[in-house]
C-alpha cells in the first residue's frame, strides 16, 4: 500500500498529522507532494518530520492532477492507493492497513471523517487494479473534487467500502470556524460555509456532464465487465468438472454428495 498526502500552504497543520501519524502509523510510510510554486516549501523543508515520510516536489498545484502524476508516473503498479489531506487527524492505530485490505484489488474503501462519513469517500483508498483500468484515479476533468466521480464509479459497481470504525479526524473549518485559513478561501470564497469559487464551479460542471452524459455509466460497465471476464471462467470450470466426473448444467443426470449416480 502507498499513502499520499499533497500539502500545500500547511506546513503547521501538516505538523499536527505527523503527530498522530507517529502515534497511529509509526511503521507506515507516507509520500507528501510539496508543489513547486508553494509560498511555504521552504518552511516544509525546514521542519522535522516522522522517519517514515518521504517528500517529493511536483508542478501540478491541485489534488487531481497530483493523485494522477502520483498513481501513473511517481508510484505506478502498487497494489492501494491511500489519499489523507493534512488537516486530518488519525484517531485510529493501524487504520491504513484495514482501509489498503479492503481496498485490494478493486475496491474503494474509506474511513469515517466526521463531516461527510458513509456519503463520500473523501479520503479514499482504492485498489491499483481499479485505477489503472479507469485510467485515473480522480478524473481529468476535476480540480479539486476528486472524491465524486470515484465514489460514483464505487457506487454503481457496488465497490465501496465504508469503514465507520476507523476514524480520519478531518479538522475542516465547517467544524470548527477557528481553522479557516487562505487555503479554504480558494473553495469558500467570502465567508460562504458552501464551496462556491470558479474552481468549484468548474468541477461541478465537470461532475455534472460525468454523471449525466453518460460517461460515469460507459466507466462502470467497463469495470464490471472486466472484473467479471477476471472471475468468471466458465471453459477452465468446464474441463474441471468433466476431469472430476462432474454434470455440467445442461445435462439431465444428477450424483448425490457420496458422488453416486441418482436416476
Amino acid at each position: 500500500m502507498v499513502w499520499l498526502c499533497p500539502a500545500y500552504s500547511r506546513p503547521k497543520r501538516l505538523a499536527v498529522l505527523a503527530k498522530s501519524w507517529e502515534k497511529c502509523q509509526p511503521r507506515t510510510p507516507l509520500h507528501v507532494r510539496l508543489w513547486s510554486g508553494d509560498p511555504f516549501k521552504e518552511e516544509y523543508k525546514k521542519r522535522r518530520w516522522p522517519k517514515t515520510w518521504s517528500f517529493y516536489e511536483s508542478s501540478h498545484q491541485r489534488v487531481g492532477p497530483t493523485l494522477n502524476e502520483f498513481a501513473f508516473e511517481y508510484r505506478p503498479g502498487c497494489e492501494t492507493y491511500g489519499f489523507i489531506a493534512e488537516d486530518v487527524v488519525l484517531r485510529t492505530p493501524g487504520g491504513l492497513e484495514h482501509l489498503a485490505a479492503l481496498a485490494e484489488p478493486c475496491y474503494i474503501s474509506y474511513p469515517n471523517d466526521m463531516i461527510q462519513r458513509w456519503r463520500l469517500a473523501t479520503h479514499p483508498c482504492v485498489g491499483g487494479e481499479l485505477i489503472r483500468e479507469l485510467g485515473w484515479w480522480a478524473h481529468p476533468d476535476v480540480e479539486h473534487g476528486f472524491d465524486v466521480p470515484l465514489m460514483t464509479v464505487g457506487l454503481l459497481c457496488r465497490l465501496t467500502r465504508y469503514t465507520p470504525f476507523v476514524v480520519f479526524d478531518h479538522q475542516h473549518f465547517l467544524r470548527n470556524p477557528e481553522l479557516f485559513d487562505e487555503v479554504y478561501g480558494e473553495l469558500y470564497t467570502n465567508g460562504s460555509k458552501q464551496p462556491n469559487s470558479l474552481m468549484h464551479m468548474k468541477d461541478l460542471e465537470a461532475i455534472r456532464r460525468y454523471q449525466k452524459e453518460g460517461e460515469a455509466d460507459k466507466d462502470a460497465a467497463k469495470v464490471i465487465g472486466w472484473l467479471h471476464s477476471l472471475a468468471e471462467d466458465p471453459d477452465e470450470w468446464a474441463a474441471e468438472d468433466r476431469a472430476a466426473k462432474l454434470i455440467l448444467p445442461d445435462s439431465k443426470l444428477e450424483f448425490d454428495r457420496s458422488g453416486e449416480r441418482v436416476r
